[in-house]
């Protein structure tokens, strides 16, 4: 979709914008009817308002603040996702994107414990698997900042996960950053973990949605199609895990 934008209009001055609704329209197919996406800001505790985030994923049980088209203003715990959106994610610029969905996560979150998805959504990306070892902005960044994004596009080819202290991880169960190389693959894991953490969210308890999305044979390999290597973790990047803790 967004190359046909390209061939209509090769110079189109609004590049990133076009990009953000693009996602927001294929995320509205597959999100529940239960929440609505906008774009703008979410005030949190003090009167304290993030910077402007692309995509807000928010709880339609609680009305925005304010309101003009998909402009929105609204609380945070109304939200169950934010998406930062670039068009390309550069390795030595990925620190300000990263520190600024970090520092709007932590501002939503707070003291909360509520799952909140936060992501970043690069359509393309400088990054190369061929790379012997993460390259070292990326690194830097994600050491620095980790804890609040949680899933990352670096382009179609490749997926990054946060997993904290979690004992179903075979290798390790201290923090860290897993890379996946998922040809063509890595905007459908980033819009499934998306969709199964909202899922969670707007349930009360989680627990109904768990249950579907972990042992209900044709939702979950819906959700995540690569089951017959060992889900992602068969493309797994090995030698880019990053260790946090």
């Amino acid at each position: 979709m967004k190359d046909r934008v390209r061939d209509f209009v090769l110079h189109c001055p609004e590049d990133g914008r076009y990009k953000e609704i693009i996602l927001r329209n294929v995320l509205s197919r597959h999100l529940p009817k239960t929440v609505s996406i906008g774009t703008g800001f979410v005030m949190c505790d003090n009167h304290k308002a993030t910077s402007q985030i692309d995509i807000i994923i928010y709880d339609n049980r609680i009305p925005p603040l304010f309101q003009i088209d998909d402009f929105v203003i609204v609380v945070k715990e109304s939200v169950v996702g934010i998406i930062e959106v670039k068009t390309t994610i550069r390795k030595n610029e990925f620190k300000e994107i990263n520190k600024k969905a970090h520092e709007n996560g932590k501002l939503i979150v707070g003291n909360n414990l509520k799952l909140l998805f936060n992501g970043i959504f690069g359509y393309e990306t400088d990054l190369k698997t061929t790379n012997d070892i993460l390259p070292k902005p990326i690194a830097d960044s994600l050491t620095e900042y980790h804890g609040q994004v949680r899933h990352i596009c670096f382009g179609k080819d490749i997926f990054m996960r946060y997993w904290h202290n979690d004992p179903q991880r075979s290798f390790t169960q201290r923090e860290h950053c897993g890379f996946y190389r998922v040809d063509n693959l890595a905007f459908s894991y980033f819009i499934s973990n998306l969709l199964e953490s909202v899922l969670i969210n707007i349930n009360q308890n989680g627990c109904y949605v768990y249950n579907c999305v972990q042992h209900t044979d044709v939702f979950y390999e819906y959700l995540y199609p690569l089951v017959e290597n060992g889900e992602k973790e068969g493309y797994s990047i090995d030698n880019w895990q990053l260790i946090l803790d």
